[in-house]
């Protein structure tokens, strides 16, 4: 037994003491004649959860299937003619499921089809420069964090404007910088925040560009050294870089080639459904 199927027999009660009907094993919850199955909590339980999260996640879903099924009990019962009123919204729900699991399907056997190329992402956002405006400000910097007090080195070589010297940067916190950032993406107001924890210059969004800040913070009784450079400002209303894009210009693009393929496919469909008389217009 998993340790997640061991938690769900504890968060609902059926344990090894309790008698279950043959090939019943997997039911964890009976409301009337509906069932909730192990298999179908899991499949809903997030991945990467710890235990104790999953057994959390668990038991909230348990909870709440047994509180719609309640719902759902009273209004069957006291709702006239409930089944009949819901069954065309449930399988229109089913079709578009349906269709997603199919357009799923297709992607899988075409995955050549959606390798999304840098070129891909520069002729889109080069296509279209009125979507990528910053409604937010962001933020360009370099951010070292050492356990060690003032290498001197990182000081030196973060000044630098030089290529080698940000790569031998780079290459020193390898191997002794506890995190850094040593790239010109621009990222939001709050990591340039979280980055400016112990920064004793005033507003860290209003520190001095190309100038080198030293400060720390102390957490569990450990200091964190901090070496911090600001390389610029995107301002709301100013077209954003492509380094911030790119995320989202993938996403549309498979978006948009999900929805390619499945009209590519819909009407071939429908015809083949038509020469194998699956359906006939009664009232055209």
């Amino acid at each position: 037994m998993t340790v997640v199927g061991a938690i769900l027999l504890l968060v609902t009660g059926v344990g090894c003491n309790r008698e279950t009907a043959p090939g019943s094993a997997d039911v964890l919850v009976r409301f009337g004649s509906k069932e909730l199955i192990r298999a179908e909590v899991a499949q809903f339980i997030p991945k990467g959860l710890s235990n104790e999260d999953s057994l959390l996640f668990a038991k909230q879903y348990i909870d709440h299937w047994i509180e719609e099924q309640a719902i759902a009990d009273a209004a069957r019962t006291q709702v006239e003619a409930a089944e009949v009123k819901i069954k065309p919204k449930l399988e229109a729900y089913e079709r578009d499921l349906l269709a997603q699991l199919y357009t799923d399907w297709l992607v899988e056997k075409n995955p050549e089809r959606f390798e999304v190329t840098d070129a891909d992402i520069l002729a889109y956002y080069s296509q279209f420069p009125d979507k990528f405006v910053a409604e937010s400000p962001f933020y360009s910097f370099f951010h070292v964090v050492t356990l060690e007090s003032d290498p001197w080195k990182i000081k030196n070589l973060m000044r630098s404007r030089e290529t080698k010297d940000i790569d031998e940067l780079a290459s020193w916190c390898t191997e002794n910088a506890f995190t850094f950032k040593l790239d010109s993406s621009y990222v939001t107001e709050m990591e340039l925040i979280s980055a400016g924890a112990g920064f004793s210059y005033g507003d860290i969004k209003k520190a001095g560009k190309e100038v080198v800040y030293t400060y720390t913070h102390s957490q569990n009784d450990t200091t964190y050294n901090h070496y911090f450079k600001l390389l610029g400002v995107l301002k709301p209303g100013e077209t954003m870089p492509l380094s911030i894009c790119k995320p989202k210009i993938s996403s549309i693009i498979l978006n948009q080639r999900r929805l390619a393929i499945i009209e590519e496919y819909r009407e071939q469909l429908v015809q083949d459904a038509r020469n194998g008389k699956k359906f006939r217009v009664i009232n055209p």
